[in-house]
Order: structure tokens, then C-alpha cells, then sequence
């Protein structure tokens, strides 16, 4: 198998394993993430509470970050 496809493959049993145990994470580093988009802070809160979905200890770390907090306008 290429290693591409092994990377590929990795995400998705992650990410199954995620929807089973119905948690919430970034595909890429959360704090990276959030600083690109801080609105997806908002996203990630609205999105958790309709579908009943944990944070990842990883994206609730970069969310409580005050500087991404001001980006987002909160």
C-alpha cells in the first residue's frame, strides 16, 4: 500500500472511531484551525450542543485561548 493511502486510511478509522464515540476534532492542529477561521469556534459550539458531541481535549485547549477568543468577537 502507498503511504498515501495508509494516511488516507488512518483518517478514516479515526474518524469513525470519533463518530462512535461522538466526539468533535479539527482535522488539522486545532489551534492552526482556529486561527485561520476563529468563527469555527462558534461553529464548533453550535454544532456540538445540536448533535450532542464532546470536544476533543486538543480543540477545547485552543478554544479556551483568550487571543482566538477576541478573534472570534467573544
Amino acid at each position: 500500500m502507498s503511504t498515501n493511502f495508509q494516511q488516507w486510511r488512518r483518517l478514516c478509522m479515526q474518524g469513525l472511531d470519533d463518530v462512535a464515540n461522538r466526539m468533535l476534532r479539527t482535522t488539522i492542529p486545532a489551534e492552526s484551525s482556529l486561527w485561520y477561521d476563529p468563527v469555527r469556534i462558534l461553529r464548533a459550539i453550535r454544532f456540538s450542543r445540536s448533535h450532542q458531541l464532546n470536544f476533543d481535549s486538543e480543540l477545547e485547549y485552543a478554544m479556551e485561548n483568550p487571543e482566538l477568543q477576541v478573534r472570534a468577537g467573544r
